[in-house]
């Protein structure tokens, strides 16, 4: 039988012409996959920059709020300065709110990136993984040290007792609101930052600071707060800053470093059970002091109660301290 080389020579341009253009076809659609995935990573790099910016240049009592696109598996994070790790043993965030909740059985790793510096990261789970790993942030390239801001600056996100922690929904887009009080950098995916009741209390404690300011700028060395608002369930921490806290759950409502207090401890602990207690944690004994603060060397000194009759009514500003 005699072969048509004529036909079998156009089969043959034809199937190679139909290789080329599948091969046009799969490069476009190869193409277009990964400008998609280039413009959405931009998206999420351009965001994360953009809020990073937002946050270190916030003036107290400045708010707002951005547009984040994020795809599904990061996690946009705040590590306090000084903190090693971020969470607990065992933990879950956000524990409200619009996102969607991860439970964790370990500690997420401090990157080095962030020194000891306010630290925003935006982290990604592996393809395999449930959740973030330990080193997950450690990995990531995008971690920045918010050094705009002072070294004691609080995160609080009212949907993670932990911190800010806040993972892309599967729209790949929320919106960030963000709120700078005192020393408290507020951040998260609700615009009411801190319940109304909550609030009431916060502002409460503010006006006790406006009463120490004012005697500050006094001739009175002794100086009587209302610590009252102590009696909602809230107590007191100070160090390095003095840290209004849920006694539930120990989560921070608000902080300030601009007052200076003083104790015999480091760190310490100020709560209502009865009485006025101070002690250098919750578990420990504590011992009963006054709401009458004595003013000396531009630091406020707790008096202990049975020592309070030591103080005269309106003491010199030079008179040695006396504290416990």
């Amino acid at each position: 039988m005699k072969i048509n080389k004529k036909a079998s020579a156009e089969e043959s341009s034809l199937n190679f012409l139909i290789g080329i253009i599948i091969a046009v076809l799969l490069m476009s659609a190869i193409g277009i996959v990964a400008y998609k995935y280039y413009e959405k990573q931009s998206k999420v790099a351009d965001s994360y920059e953009k809020f990073v910016t937002n946050i270190s240049d916030l003036q107290d009592q400045e708010q707002g709020y951005q547009i984040f696109y994020i795809s599904e598996g990061y996690v946009l994070m705040a590590f306090q300065p000084g903190s090693d790790n971020f969470g607990d043993r065992a933990w879950n965030c956000p524990d409200s709110g619009p996102l969607e909740k991860w439970t964790f059985t370990w500690q997420i790793t401090r990157p080095d990136s962030c020194g000891s510096a306010p630290c925003i990261c935006l982290c990604k789970k592996g393809i395999f993984d449930e959740v973030l790993t330990k080193k997950a942030c450690e990995k990531s390239n995008l971690c920045t040290p918010i050094t705009e801001l002072q070294t004691n600056i609080t995160f609080v996100d009212p949907d993670c007792d932990h911190g800010v922690f806040m993972p892309g929904p599967d729209t790949g887009i929320f919106t960030v609101y963000y709120k700078k009080d005192g020393d408290t950098v507020y951040i998260s995916a609700e615009q009411d930052f801190v319940a109304e009741e909550k609030q009431e209390l916060i502002d409460t404690y503010k006006l006790q600071e406006t009463n120490l300011e004012q005697c500050q700028n006094s001739n009175d060395c002794m100086c009587e707060i209302d610590f009252d608002f102590l009696k909602e369930n809230l107590v007191l921490e100070f160090d390095d800053t003095v840290n209004l806290l849920d006694r539930d759950d120990e989560t921070s409502l608000y902080s300030n470093s601009a007052i200076k207090f003083k104790s015999d401890y480091n760190s310490f602990y100020l709560y209502y059970d009865k009485y006025l207690y101070l002690g250098p944690s919750m578990n420990d004994e504590p011992i009963i002091v006054s709401n009458r603060l004595y003013y000396e060397s531009n630091t406020f000194h707790f008096i202990e109660e049975t020592k309070l009759s030591e103080y005269q009514e309106k003491p010199a500003c030079t008179t040695s301290s006396l504290t416990f």
